[in-house]
């Protein structure tokens, strides 16, 4: 059954090699980062091509969205990732740039919903994968304001309750996981 999901999911691959969030969406960086880091076998080399000469153009852009980027860095942890240092670095340094002073994240520092649990997850997430180039306290911060956020059910406030949980959930056990490492 998984080999079926599997070949769908690279039949409604795009022309470019990515992915949108239905067969007529467009592409996008975030479902492409994801696909990418979940199931990296349906990936192939022109997915991570279009992640990084789309992720490089949204950097030129007045605003860089602080998920596109943390989705970027999921993707580089593919073996066939093309090496582009550079532009993971300028990432990783947008990133840690991008926390919020009350250590989350939201779509861009100082957005005016502020921090949010999905944001902080994937962008902590993202930056897990780098966690030699990331200092500690990033992570600290992040997982700090996702503890202080959490509800007593386990699940954080947020407007898609359970992926902005799953988000945060993953973002922390990744950022802990980092620390550890550390």
């Amino acid at each position: 059954q998984l080999e079926r999901g599997k070949q769908w999911l690279a039949s409604v691959r795009k022309p470019c090699g990515a992915w949108g969030k239905t067969e007529r969406d467009q592409p996008r960086v975030p479902v492409t980062g994801l696909i990418s880091a979940v199931l990296p076998e349906v990936v192939e080399r022109e997915t991570l091509d279009w992640l990084a000469d789309e992720w490089q153009h949204d950097l030129a852009s007045d605003v860089q969205l602080t998920y596109k980027g943390a989705f970027f860095l999921l993707a580089q942890m593919h073996p066939q990732a093309p090496t582009k240092h550079d532009l993971m670095e300028r990432t990783i340094t947008l990133l840690r740039g991008e926390q919020e002073d009350d250590g989350g994240f939201s779509p861009w520092k100082g957005h005016p919903v502020g921090s949010d649990p999905w944001c902080t997850g994937v962008a902590l997430w993202g930056l897990s994968g780098c966690a030699s180039r990331v200092p500690a306290q990033t992570f600290e911060r992040g997982v700090s304001w996702l503890q202080s956020r959490q509800l007593d059910n386990g699940m954080w406030p947020y407007h898609y309750l359970d992926e902005g949980t799953a988000m945060a959930l993953i973002g922390a056990a990744r950022a802990l996981r980092s620390m550890k490492e550390q």
